[in-house]
């Protein structure tokens, strides 16, 4: 049987491929390092706005290392991405969850002063 042509295959939107190599990407780090890699290229999109991007890197990240200790770094980021997208109470909500887990954490002031300005 042939393979199909280029004419039979649907195109992959951008998005969703980035997200497929940054995957990709992610897995093939190394499994010993606790992943800050895989945190600097959730920064990445995360900076230009791609947040889908920044939290599929992200929850691969939580996956592979649950009890990294880069899980701070990694949880803030994610309530970043989200807060980028969310509505105030969205942003709110995230923000308990992640005051809950992290008070005095080096991130808090951060998320006290976003969630803050969203109200």
């Amino acid at each position: 049987m042939p393979l199909a042509s280029d004419d039979d295959v649907a195109p992959i939107e951008p998005v969703t491929a980035r997200v497929a190599l940054a995957h990709a990407s992610v897995v093939s780090a190394d499994p010993g390092d606790g992943g800050p890699a895989a945190l600097e290229r959730a920064r990445q999109p995360l900076a230009s706005g791609e947040t889908a991007l920044s939290l599929a890197v992200l929850r691969d990240h939580a996956r592979r290392f649950p009890r990294s200790d880069l899980a701070e770094e990694r949880d803030y980021l994610t309530f970043r991405a989200r807060a980028r997208d969310a509505t105030r109470v969205g942003v709110e909500r995230e923000a308990d969850r992640f005051l809950q887990h992290y008070p005095d954490g080096i991130y808090s002031p951060h998320v006290r002063s976003m969630r803050s300005a969203r109200e």
